[in-house]
């Protein structure tokens, strides 16, 4: 490859997510209840308070999406035993077949060395409770070590 696809190819592997899983095989009529997890460099930001990048997330997010709610945080929470930043919203989704959505989202963004963790977990609004405690015990099982 030459120096610019190199360069391509490198960008378009680091924005992609570490861990992706759905609970349905797609393509999937309905909001698929999912969990995802990227990791990014901290950049210029200051990771000694996750809460405050919590709350550059919400911005945006209220931007894009008209019915944009937050429903609990931005606060400080543990994730597997380090200091996280937390929110959980509410939106509606839209597809571009014109589908519609109601969809509760929840993020938590731990902040590691240069980098952070920012894991979201995606359902309806109105979650199975099998459905809503599945994505929670994934959640319980991540392990962030040092």
């Amino acid at each position: 490859m030459e120096d610019s696809q190199l360069q391509q190819q490198i960008q378009k592997l680091a924005s992609a997510p570490l861990v992706v899983m759905t609970k349905y095989q797609e393509p999937y009529d309905g909001l698929n209840p999912s969990v995802k997890v990227n990791r990014r460099p901290l950049g210029g930001l200051d990771g000694s308070n996750p809460v405050k990048m919590v709350e550059l997330v919400k911005g945006p997010l209220e931007r894009a999406f008209k019915d944009f709610a937050v429903v609990d945080g931005p606060s400080e929470v543990q994730l597997s035993g380090f200091k996280a930043g937390y929110m959980r919203m509410q939106y509606t989704l839209m597809t571009g077949e014109g589908k519609a959505f109601p969809t509760s989202s929840e993020i938590w963004i731990v902040p590691r060395g240069s980098f952070f963790f920012m894991i979201g977990v995606g359902m309806s609004q109105q979650p199975s409770e099998a459905d809503r405690q599945e994505l929670h015990t994934i959640l319980q099982s991540i392990k962030i070590e040092e």
